[in-house]
């Protein structure tokens, strides 16, 4: 059910002049994904950890030059140094327990300089253990954002023992 999700919102996004990145936590998704896009008839780049150097290259710049639809990576392949402004929209097809990454992931297609709309598509299975990662996501945002804010008593409040446990496992 959740590909066929995705390969609706991709072709839908395609109708809509949308060029799209679809980021994995997983190299094993991947292949899955390009079956889904080639099924669409649409054109598409990949990245991976195991892509050499010069084939990235050359797929992101497939992307760039509007030669590809569809950006399908693992989001840890996608490093800091790599500007997708020619997306307008981006699929995280799972969450990953670290919130940074897929903000870095995030980073891909917004930073200074984009100049048009963009759209973060998040897919997350209910009552699964994407849920949990959901939550884990979410209590360490407000763990960061209370540090950073020095707010001390809402820290008090959001820190467990357990939470601090959990820290160093």
């Amino acid at each position: 059910a959740k590909r066929n999700r995705l390969t609706l919102l991709i072709r839908d996004l395609k109708e809509q002049g949308k060029p799209t990145l679809v980021f994995s936590n997983f190299k094993a998704m991947i292949p899955l994904f390009q079956q889904a896009v080639e099924d669409l008839r649409l054109r598409f780049s990949t990245v991976t950890g195991s892509v050499p150097q010069a084939t990235r290259q050359k797929e992101i710049k497939r992307f760039r030059d509007g030669e590809s639809d569809v950006f399908l990576a693992t989001l840890g392949s996608m490093n800091s140094s790599v500007d997708l402004f020619e997306a307008k929209a981006l699929v995280l097809y799972e969450p990953w327990w670290n919130p940074q990454k897929e903000k870095q992931g995030m980073g891909r297609m917004v930073r200074r300089g984009q100049q048009d709309d963009t759209t973060v598509y998040r897919f997350v299975t209910p009552n699964s253990v994407e849920m949990q990662l959901m939550a884990i996501q979410d209590r360490k945002l407000s763990l960061v954002d209370a540090v950073f804010n020095g707010d001390m008593m809402a820290l008090s409040h959001r820190l467990t023992e357990e939470d601090i446990a959990k820290l160093f496992v």
